[in-house]
């Protein structure tokens, strides 16, 4: 797929080429500001680990039916219908719905065949689908959904038989990444967003929150299993790429220590 050996390849191709009309190349450009300005070999090898499980799961189901809570630009979504998935994905936000759709329109040009993939603007309690999904997919979404205590269980319902939800999250138990979350919203980690229609929603301000807890809020709205795995141990660097390996032993010491995790949930 154009070199492309992995998301983090695909997405720096949209770094390096300006594939978008004008506003829908500033919205992206908006998103992912931080990554545009840095996207180092850490970094690279951290964001393609974020997709690892179901990466390898989209493969093993084969033509999957795949929920995406949380487009933004549709990265994660276009990558998954590259690999064979069937994707549903959903976003609240219409502008960047566009530029995800915009992404889609190119690469099914370049690559010369339709992408099962389909582009909903709803909230996750707001959707609804005639048929189950074999994955879920949320990437940095969890600590913006209000209210919490409800989404766990929606997500089984959605979920048919041996479905698998992947949840990959900022690790609440690492004190650089709390301070650094502290620093830009205090205290206050919920919110009100009004859509483009005026419709209120509460949302999470970076409410981030531990692995064991997810685990456990998985497994108390039905789940048979939910393990996870942690990862990356720097918010902001750019470490030689020998302390990947250093990283990793720490990691298996001190687990807590990770800024990120993945958490899988599978149900019977």
């Amino acid at each position: 797929m154009d070199n492309w050996n992995n998301i983090s390849d695909f997405l720096q191709y949209w770094f390096d080429n300006n594939e978008l009309a004008d506003e829908d190349q500033r919205v992206f450009e908006k998103y992912y500001e931080k990554y545009r300005k840095d996207f180092n070999p850490y970094l690279r090898h951290h964001f393609a680990q974020q997709t690892l499980e179901i990466g390898n799961s989209i493969r093993r189901k084969r033509a999957p039916r795949l929920l995406e809570i949380g487009t933004g630009c549709g990265t994660e979504a276009l990558w998954f219908a590259l690999l064979g998935a069937e994707v549903t994905t959903i976003d609240l936000k219409p502008e960047r719905l566009a530029v995800a759709r915009a992404r889609r329109d190119w690469l099914e040009r370049k690559i010369g065949r339709s992408l099962n993939i389909k582009f909903v603007e709803a909230s996750i309690f707001e959707f609804q689908s005639e048929a189950l999904f074999d994955l879920v997919w949320m990437e940095q979404a969890y600590h913006h959904i209000e209210p919490r205590e409800e989404l766990a269980p929606l997500l089984f319902k959605l979920l048919g038989p041996n479905g698998e939800c992947h949840i990959s999250e900022a690790n609440a138990w690492n004190p650089m990444l709390q301070a650094q979350l502290f620093s830009i919203r205090g205290f206050r980690t919920k919110g009100v967003f009004y859509d483009n229609q005026g419709k209120r929603h509460p949302y999470g301000d970076e409410r981030i929150t531990t692995p064991f807890a997810l685990r456990r809020t998985l497994l108390k709205a039905g789940f048979w299993s939910a393990k996870s795995r942690n990862f990356r141990l720097l918010p902001s660097s750019n470490p030689p790429l020998w302390w990947l390996k250093v990283e990793a032993a720490i990691l298996v010491i001190l687990p807590a220590a990770s800024t990120h995790y993945n958490v899988i949930g599978t149900k019977k």
